[in-house]
């Protein structure tokens, strides 16, 4: 923590470090500096107390090697990230007594639709009377939302076994279990195993390939369901939501694409990549409706279409590795990507299965339970502090640098987001 002044009671920042380096500086006296993967702090030592030398002597057997590829681009991250926002309002009369409660549950909504994947609690905290300032139309000072990230919406699910099964040979080497297993990965864990995957798909657990392909295809789905929750594009751009699009974007992109040893396309391992791309392409094409086609500026065309260029660009890297031109791809009942895709949906017509019947199908994969729906209620985001003023919070990095008015939804929506961009505050 360091603090504005000597007599200040609160930190003004908190500075959770973690993956860290330290070195003592030459210049200026008494000064050494601390990186991260995001940022980098110089500190000087003044008055009395331990030398900056002293100070890098007991960092220092805490100090990590740098890595490289660090997880802080891990969305995951940042849970339990949290901001401080003051809140206040211009006005003739003195404002009602939900006026924060209100304020609070816009917060909910805006950060909902701005972040999809993320969950997000807004707790508001009022003062026992209002402060103003002014003579005709006064500012009042409402009291203070605290922004709470929680675990992201498209995570897995817990799947229950029976204690009798728990032990057993054929409950932990069973599909359903490598699969639960698999789920609970980092997506860049998937990506290595998928890479280093035998052309023929061989490996000591029976049916792994296809598991893995159905993990990821889960990932592409979770998603998708969360980018698809609000109606309109709202707050993000197209371009915005394809830079978003982490998993698929991440897929497109693996170095697979990069490694050494040619593909062809007869490979077990090429074909069922294909097969994935496919039930991929047909999931984002299902999940657009009659009236996303019909009406402007809809998020669910808008998310189809990102994935599109990102599926798009697997297929031409598979095909690149293969080096053939990308309708020479097949399955492994020998379609091309066209057939596969054809194919598909004539069989998910003829058994009648909804788009999002289909979605939370490829979302439970091999799992025996379907996920929850990933809906946000922007009530059940609100909390008041008094339900959790009694919860004991761990370190917490806090924003409170902008004492001025931030009332309007944009000026909030940046204030937050300046957390997620500099990770430095995350713990």
């Amino acid at each position: 923590c360091y603090y504005a002044s000597r007599t200040s009671d609160a930190p003004r920042h908190v500075i959770i470090l973690n993956n860290f380096t330290v070195q003592l500086l030459q210049e200026p006296a008494q000064a050494f500096l601390i990186e991260t993967p995001d940022a980098a702090y110089q500190l000087q030592v003044y008055g009395e107390g331990p030398t900056a030398e002293e100070w890098v002597q007991a960092l220092r057997p805490l100090a990590d090697t740098p890595m490289e590829g660090h997880a802080f681009e891990d969305r995951r991250t940042a849970v339990g990230v949290c901001a401080i926002i003051p809140y206040q309002k211009k006005s003739f009369t003195k404002p009602k007594a939900g006026e924060l409660q209100t304020a609070a549950l816009r917060l909910a909504k805006e950060l909902a639709e701005m972040y999809p994947w993320q969950r997000n609690y807004v707790v508001y905290n009022p003062l026992a009377e209002p402060a103003k300032t002014g003579l005709l139309r006064k500012t009042y000072q409402l009291g203070t939302l605290e922004v709470h990230r929680s675990l992201d919406k498209s995570l897995t699910w817990l799947n229950c076994v029976a204690e009798t099964d728990m032990h057993s040979a054929a409950n932990i080497l069973g599909e359903r279990n490598i699969y639960g297993f698999l789920k609970t990965l980092p997506l860049e864990r998937k990506l290595t195993m998928l890479k280093d995957l035998s052309p023929d798909l061989q490996h000591e657990i029976h049916d792994f390939g296809p598991i893995l392909m159905d993990a990821l295809l889960s990932d592409i789905a979770d998603e998708q369901a969360v980018y698809r929750q609000s109606k309109k594009d709202g707050p993000l751009t197209r371009d915005q939501i394809k830079e978003q699009l982490v998993v698929l974007a991440s897929l497109a992109k693996s170095t697979m694409f990069n490694a050494g040893g040619a593909f062809t396309v007869e490979m077990p391992k090429v074909q069922q990549l294909v097969l994935l791309g496919v039930r991929a392409a047909v999931l984002c094409s299902r999940l657009v409706t009659f009236m996303d086609k019909m009406m402007p500026s809809r998020r669910s065309t808008s998310v189809t279409n990102a994935s599109g260029f990102w599926i798009d660009k697997f297929f031409e890297n598979l095909a690149g590795r293969c080096g053939v031109p990308v309708t020479k791809l097949v399955t492994a009942e020998g379609f091309n990507i066209d057939k596969a895709k054809s194919k598909l949906r004539s069989a998910l017509t003829k058994a009648k299965t909804k788009p999002k019947a289909y979605l939370r199908s490829l979302r439970s994969g091999r799992s025996a339970q379907a996920p929850n729906e990933t809906g946000w209620k922007p009530e059940n985001l609100a909390i008041p502090w008094a339900v959790v003023q009694s919860y004991k919070c761990r370190e917490r990095a806090v924003i409170q640098e902008n004492k001025g008015r931030i009332s309007s939804a944009r000026q909030r929506l940046e204030a937050f987001n300046q957390i997620h961009t500099t990770r430095k505050y995350a713990y």
